[in-house]
C-alpha cells in the first residue's frame, strides 16, 4: 500500500506541475456537490465591486481560491485569468498558500506559482507529499490566495472597468481537482467578478474659517497687557475651497460673536476699520468694478456677547449691470481682518479661553451666485482666543538656541526659543552646541549676580548634566552643551528632551521649563519609486515624502542618485526643499511632524545594465563640494531596469 501510494504521489505531481505535460480533459459528469470556487473574502461572495467613493484599500485586494465538499482529494491544479489591463500581480509573494489552506499538514509538494502579467493569468499547483499522514483531503476550505494590484482607475471619460476573474478550464493546464489515483474529479467551477466605477464627486463647497483656530495672547508672559500695546491682535477670517464652478459673486450674512466682557472690537489705527477687508475678494481678476464690503457690529446681542455681521459682493459692470466677465473667485484667501483688545487679564496661572462662533445669521444663506441665488457649503470653523495671566514678583524666563555654523549662538525667535513661562522650543539635531539663557526679574526689573542653575534631562527624564552661571547686568545667565552622540545606537536617544532652570530670588526659589525634540532636522516619512519595473530610455519617478519637527524655516537639498546592478551611476537630481515656517498653532501642533513632498523624474539611459539598481537619496545642508554634510542616514529604494 505505501509503494502505491508514493507512486500516485509521484504521479499527481507530474501531472499537476510538469509545464511540459498534456492534462487529459475531464468527461466525468460535473456533480452539484463539489465547487471550486473565486472567493471574495469580505464578502463571502464572488464579487470584488468597487468604485472611486470606495475603492480598494490601498488598491490592492485579495481573492481566495476555495474548494467545497470534496472527498479523496490528492492534488489540485488553479488556472486563474483576469484582464491584463486592469489588474496585475504585483510580486511572487502575492501568490500564496494561506495558513489554514487544505494540504496543511498533507507535505504538499509544488512548484513556486507561474504568473503571466502580460497575459493575465497566474498557475499554481499543489499535491500531498510522500511524507504526509494522509492520503487525501476530504472537506472544504481555501486552497489558494492571490493578491491583485490595481493597475487602472476608472475617469469621468472610462468610468466603468470590469472583467472576470475565472477558473480557466480549457487550456492546455486547465484548473483540476485529482485523486491519489490521478483520476479527475468532476467539480463546479464559481468565477468571480471584479468592478471599479466611477462615481461623480459632489460638488465643491466652499466655507468660512477663523484663522487662527486658536489665538493666545498674553506671550511671553510678563507684566498686565491690559491698556497697553500688547493687548491689541488681529483675527483672520478666510475664504476656503471657492472654484469657478461655485460661480460666487457675494459672501453674505456671515456672523461671529464673541465675549464682550474679555474683548472688544478696536483698531487704534483707523477706528473706522475694525473689520477690515481681505484681497482675496477684492482682485481686479475678478473684481474688475471693485466690490461693497460692510459690517455692523450688535453690542450686547446676548448678554456678555457682542455680534458682529459681515458681507460683501462683488460690483457687476457699471455700464451692464450684469457679471459679464469670465473669471469667477477660486481658492482659498483672506476674506476680513476683526482688529480686537483684550479688556481683561488676571495674574498667573490664571488664564481664559473664549470662543469666536462663526455662524450664517440665516440657514443655509452665506455664499450668493451671478444668478442671486444660494449655493450649498460646508459648516464655517470656528476659533477661540486664550488669554494667558500676567506675571510680576520673581520671575525666571528660560529660553533657547543653537549655535549656527557661521556665527555665535542666538536665541531661537519667539516664541520657538521656549521664551514665556513653561514654553516648548523648536527642534535640536545631532552634536549640536545648545545655548541657554534665563532672564530673572522682581517686578520686571533686572536681578543681576545671581546664580542660576540649569539642569538638562533626556527623554526618560535621566539627568545628562547641570551647569550654573551668574546673571549679568540685564539679568540674564548664559551657558551651553552640546548634544551627545554616542557610538553605540545614538538614536535612541531621540525624543522629547527638557530643561530646568532655578534661581533663589531673595529666599525663594523661581523655575522655568523648557521642552524641547531632539531628532534628525530631516529625514524619511516615505519614498515611492514608479515603476517598480522599468525599460531603457522611459522616466522613472521618484516621490520623496522628508519629514520635521522644525518649525524655523530651513532650506535641505534632497539628492537623488541612481545606479545599476553594477554599481554604475545612471542618473543624479538635487532639489532644494524649504521646511519649517509653519502656518499652525504652535501650542497644538508643536509635538507633531510635518511632511514635505518632492518629486523627481529621472531619464533611464540606455547604457544602463538590466537588473535590480537602487536609487540612493540623501537631505544634505548643501553639496559637500559647497561644504554641505547629510542631516540623516541615507535611503535605498530598489527596482528594475528590464531588458527592453
Amino acid at each position: 500500500m505505501k509503494t502505491t501510494r508514493l507512486s500516485s504521489v509521484a504521479l499527481i505531481t507530474m501531472i499537476l506541475l510538469s509545464l511540459a505535460m498534456i492534462a487529459v480533459p475531464s468527461t466525468m459528469a460535473v456533480p452539484p456537490t463539489t465547487y471550486v470556487s473565486v472567493i471574495n473574502p469580505v464578502t463571502g461572495d464572488g464579487n470584488f465591486k468597487y468604485n472611486t467613493t470606495s475603492p480598494p484599500p490601498g488598491n490592492v485586494f485579495t481573492v481566495n481560491i476555495t474548494v467545497t465538499d470534496v472527498n479523496n482529494l490528492g492534488g489540485w491544479q488553479v488556472n486563474l485569468t483576469w484582464d491584463p489591463t486592469l489588474l496585475s500581480i504585483a510580486a511572487a509573494a502575492d501568490v500564496f498558500l494561506p495558513p489554514d489552506h487544505i494540504l496543511n499538514g498533507f507535505d504538499p509538494t509544488g512548484a513556486p506559482a507561474a504568473i503571466d502579467n502580460a497575459l493575465g493569468n497566474v498557475m499554481m499547483a499543489r499535491a500531498v507529499g510522500a511524507a504526509s499522514p494522509y492520503v487525501s483531503f476530504n472537506g472544504s476550505g481555501r486552497m489558494m490566495c492571490v493578491k491583485f494590484t490595481v493597475i487602472k482607475i476608472p475617469t469621468l471619460a472610462q468610468p466603468f472597468l470590469s472583467c472576470n476573474l475565472t477558473l480557466d478550464l480549457v487550456s492546455l493546464f486547465p484548473t483540476s481537482l485529482i485523486d491519489p489515483d490521478a483520476m479527475d474529479i468532476a467539480f463546479t467551477p464559481e468565477n468571480g467578478y471584479y468592478e471599479y466605477s466611477y462615481v461623480t464627486p459632489p460638488p465643491s463647497m466652499p466655507w468660512l474659517e477663523v484663522s487662527p483656530l486658536l489665538k493666545v495672547v498674553g506671550l511671553p508672559l510678563g507684566p498686565p497687557i491690559v491698556g497697553h500695546s500688547q493687548a491689541f491682535f488681529t483675527v483672520d477670517i478666510w475664504v476656503k475651497n471657492l472654484t469657478t464652478e461655485n460661480d460666487v459673486i457675494g459672501i453674505q450674512n456671515a456672523a461671529i460673536y464673541y465675549n464682550n466682557t474679555l474683548l472688544r472690537l478696536n483698531n487704534p489705527a483707523d477706528p473706522t476699520a475694525n473689520v477690515s477687508v481681505g484681497i482675496f475678494m477684492n482682485t481686479t481678476l475678478w473684481a474688475p468694478y471693485g466690490i461693497t464690503f460692510i459690517w455692523v457690529q450688535d453690542i450686547d446681542w446676548t448678554p456678555g456677547v457682542n455680534r458682529i455681521c459681515i458681507g460683501c459682493i462683488i460690483n457687476p459692470n457699471d455700464t451692464t449691470s450684469e457679471y459679464d466677465w469670465p473669471e469667477r473667485p477660486f481658492g482659498d484667501g483672506l476674506f476680513c481682518t476683526l482688529h480686537f483688545e483684550v479688556l481683561y487679564q488676571e495674574a498667573f496661572p490664571w488664564e481664559q479661553t473664549t470662543p469666536l462662533d462663526l455662524a450664517p445669521l440665516f440657514p443655509n444663506e452665506m455664499f450668493l451666485n451671478t444668478t442671486l441665488d444660494w449655493i450649498p457649503y460646508t459648516e464655517p470653523v470656528d476659533g477661540a482666543i486664550k488669554i494667558k495671566g500676567y506675571i510680576v514678583g520673581r520671575m525666571i524666563d528660560l529660553y533657547m538656541g543653537v549655535c549656527t555654523e557661521t556665527g555665535p549662538c542666538v536665541p531661537y525667535p519667539y516664541p520657538f526659543g521656549g521664551q514665556g513661562l513653561n514654553v516648548s522650543a523648536d527642534t535640536v539635531w545631532a552634536q549640536k552646541l545648545v545655548c541657554l539663557w534665563a532672564n530673572v526679574t522682581y517686578n520686571f526689573w533686572p536681578v543681576q549676580h545671581k546664580v542660576v542653575t540649569f539642569e538638562i534631562l533626556d527623554k526618560n527624564g535621566q539627568t545628562l548634566t547641570v551647569i550654573s552661571n551668574f546673571t549679568d547686568a540685564n539679568g540674564v545667565a548664559f551657558v551651553e552643551f552640546r548634544m551627545p552622540w554616542p557610538c553605540d545606537n545614538p538614536e535612541s536617544l531621540f525624543g522629547i528632551w527638557h530643561i530646568i532652570a532655578s534661581v533663589d530670588v531673595a529666599c525663594v526659589i523661581v523655575k522655568d521649563y523648557l521642552w524641547f525634540h531632539y531628532d534628525y532636522l530631516a529625514t524619511w516619512a516615505k519614498v515611492t519609486v514608479d515603476p517598480a519595473q522599468i525599460g531603457h530610455s522611459q522616466t522613472l519617478t521618484i516621490e520623496v515624502i522628508v519629514k520635521s519637527y522644525a518649525w524655523l524655516p530651513h532650506d535641505v537639498l534632497v539628492t537623488v542618485d541612481l545606479k545599476d546592478e553594477l554599481q554604475v551611476p545612471i542618473g543624479f537630481q538635487a532639489l532644494w526643499l524649504h521646511i519649517g515656517d509653519r502656518n499652525e498653532d504652535w501650542t497644538t501642533k508643536w509635538c507633531t511632524y510635518k511632511n514635505y513632498t518632492l518629486t523627481f523624474h529621472i531619464l533611464i539611459p540606455k547604457y544602463a545594465f538590466a537588473g535590480l539598481a537602487h536609487a540612493d537619496i540623501n537631505i544634505l545642508s548643501d553639496l559637500p563640494s559647497k561644504g554641505g554634510a547629510a542631516y540623516c542616514p541615507e535611503y535605498i529604494a530598489e527596482f528594475v531596469i528590464l531588458a527592453t
